[in-house]
C-alpha cells in the first residue's frame, strides 16, 4: 500500500489514536485493528463515526467490519473520497 497523501493518513492515525488511546507511532499501515490494537466492534463504530465526520464521507458499518488493517481502512477511505464509494 502506498500512502498517497500523508496528511490524510496522519488524520486517520490521529482518529485511531484518540479513539483507542494509543500513541500514533504505534499505528502503521500494516497494524491490525484487533490483533495489534485490541479494537473490538464498539471501537470500530467509534472509529467509523470519526472517519465519516473528519473525511466528510459516509462509510457504512460493513465497510469497517471488512477491513483488518489500518492500511486497508485507509484504502477504503481514499476510494470513498475520490469516487464517492463507487
Amino acid at each position: 500500500m502506498s500512502i498517497e497523501n500523508e496528511s490524510n493518513f496522519a488524520l486517520l492515525q490521529n482518529i485511531i489514536s484518540y479513539e483507542l488511546d494509543i500513541p500514533t507511532d504505534q499505528i502503521q499501515a500494516n497494524t491490525n485493528f484487533s490483533a495489534d490494537l485490541g479494537a473490538d466492534s464498539i471501537d470500530s463504530l467509534s472509529i467509523l463515526a470519526q472517519v465519516n465526520n473528519q473525511f466528510n464521507i459516509q462509510l457504512k458499518e460493513k465497510d469497517v467490519y471488512e477491513v483488518d488493517s489500518v492500511g486497508h481502512l485507509y484504502e477504503v477511505i481514499i476510494k470513498h473520497t475520490t469516487t464517492g464509494g463507487e
